[in-house]
């Protein structure tokens, strides 16, 4: 829709009618044209004349001209010293011309090696305005006096050297930079390396209010941690009083996080009580154990054993929520004796509600560090979500005739009544275990009578869910039937 002209003016006065607004005025009904508005302009819009230049802007101003002009005399000698070496060589060029006038040549040095002296020369003053303006950058401050912040982009050595306390008192674990956290850091971003670990560190130390943190670990990964928890120390209490979720993430299980190096980190923050993990190594405990305020914990693709869980455990006593998924195992030198982390469990997790064990991984490269099995986990008073393989929970005992397992405890003997959803998947070869396991599991009048939901996978994308009320199936969705193993599908009863 195009307009005769301007609906307004700038001037504030009524304009002319716009095509639409003829329209509606010559209809026939009771329509009436639509009322014109006055268009006032907005402040900003207005034109203004600049105000007068103010004294800092005049001597910004006249501090770049002289810098300008102090440049001059450098380009006037490069100019003159380049041309001057470029005569020179097409001089000796054109006069030692043929193989006679070289014969000639009476200097101890040779001719090209003059050419070159000359060429080097012609270069050389070509730079010399270049390294003189580098010169002026690199002792020119970064920011002028009296500025309150500066930009990101700018360079964090800059920022370090411009604040004069970040932290007022802290220490630093012996071998680490320093025992005062600003000086760390400085140390730091002065290394070509570590440079973005103290750039790190020193942003997220900016952050009174933050309250999750996830930190992907270089390799030099005990710079950073001593950084973070020079930073979490502070007495004055307000260096991460807010973070209440910390992640710690590497890349495998080889030479992963080893956590007891990480432990003061774990324990500066008052509010934390949610870690998270990605190849770390929980496997060897603290010299010194200290009481941890966790209440949910998750390490993936991460290493812990027997004696690691029970100094984990022993120290967490309000932990709920425990998942752990292994990594490879054999790379990260670590054997998975299922019968101490059941002890552990009993002794030290009386309060806890999810329980999620994946040694599949694990599995898939070596099966001789695998021993023993969990076992009952009556103790577990508030237990309401349990993943993890059978086999790990009730055992196998092998058949020396036949090499097939049978299962060494029922399932329905070992779990908590408080339980409400079971996960069970095949980690090898148990098929058979486990249908019979569901058979007892769906029987009418099983004691588990708070169960609501019971889950069973296996290798492929096959996946069986199952949905109780009062102990009796009500419902039933399967994902690739054809897949499921026939002693499992076998278990499930036809009755809805």
């Amino acid at each position: 829709m195009e307009s005769v002209e301007p609906p307004y003016t700038n001037r504030g006065t009524p304009g002319p009618w716009t095509a639409t607004e003829v329209l509606l005025s010559n209809y026939d009904s009771p329509l009436k044209a639509p009322t014109r508005v006055t268009y006032i302009p907005h402040p900003e819009q207005q034109k203004t004349r600049p105000s007068a230049k103010t004294r800092d802007d005049r001597q910004t101003f006249w501090s770049k001209a002289v810098a300008s002009v102090s440049l001059w005399p450098y380009e006037l000698l490069s100019v003159v010293l380049s041309i001057l070496a470029f005569l020179a060589i097409i001089a000796l060029l054109r006069v030692y011309e043929g193989k006679k006038t070289l014969e000639q040549w009476e200097l101890p040095i040779s001719l090209n090696a003059v050419i070159s002296i000359l060429a080097a020369v012609f270069k050389g003053s070509l730079a010399m305005p270049i390294a003189e303006e580098n010169k002026r950058q690199e002792t020119k401050p970064r920011f002028p006096p009296g500025s309150s912040s500066a930009a990101p982009s700018n360079s964090s050595r800059s920022i370090m050297r411009s604040r004069t306390t970040v932290c007022n008192t802290s220490s630093l674990r012996p071998g680490t930079y320093s025992r005062d956290p600003k000086d760390g850091i400085a140390e730091a971003l002065q290394s070509d390396d570590d440079s973005q670990q103290g750039e790190i560190a020193f942003f997220v130390s900016m952050m009174p209010n933050l309250q999750s943190l996830q930190i992907t670990v270089p390799e030099s990964k005990g710079i950073l941690l001593s950084l973070f928890h020079a930073f979490a120390s502070d007495k004055t209490g307000t260096r991460f009083s807010k973070l209440h979720d910390l992640g710690l993430r590497y890349w495998d299980t080889e030479d992963a996080i080893c956590m007891c190096e990480a432990d003061d980190l774990l324990l500066a923050p008052p509010a934390l009580d949610t870690f998270c993990g990605f190849a770390v190594n929980w496997c060897r405990p603290p010299e010194t154990p200290r009481p941890l305020e966790f209440e949910h914990i998750s390490p993936q693709h991460s290493l812990i054993d027997g004696p690691g869980l029970s100094s984990l455990l022993s120290r967490c006593h309000r932990l709920r929520t425990l998942s752990v998924t292994w990594g490879n195992v054999w790379v990260g030198d670590c054997d998975l004796d299922w019968d101490e982390m059941g002890d552990a469990l009993r002794l030290h997790a009386p309060l806890l509600e999810r329980l999620h064990l994946d040694p599949i991984l694990a599995f898939r490269y070596t099966d001789e560090e695998s021993t023993g099995r969990i076992g009952s986990l009556e103790q577990l008073t508030r237990l309401k979500e349990l993943e993890l393989p059978l086999e790990i929970l009730v055992g196998r005992v092998e058949s020396p005739a036949s090499g097939s397992g049978n299962t060494l405890h029922s399932l329905a003997q070992l779990l908590r009544a408080s339980l409400e959803s079971l996960h069970l998947y095949l980690a090898q070869d148990g098929a058979e275990e486990l249908g019979e396991e569901l058979s007892k599991l769906l029987e009418v009048g099983s004691q588990l009578a708070n169960l609501r939901e019971i889950r069973v996978a296996g290798p492929g994308s096959w996946r069986l869910c199952i949905k109780l009320v009062d102990g009796v199936m009500v419902k039933e969705n399967v994902w690739e039937r054809h897949l499921i193993p026939p002693p499992i599908a076998a278990s499930i009863p036809r009755r809805l």
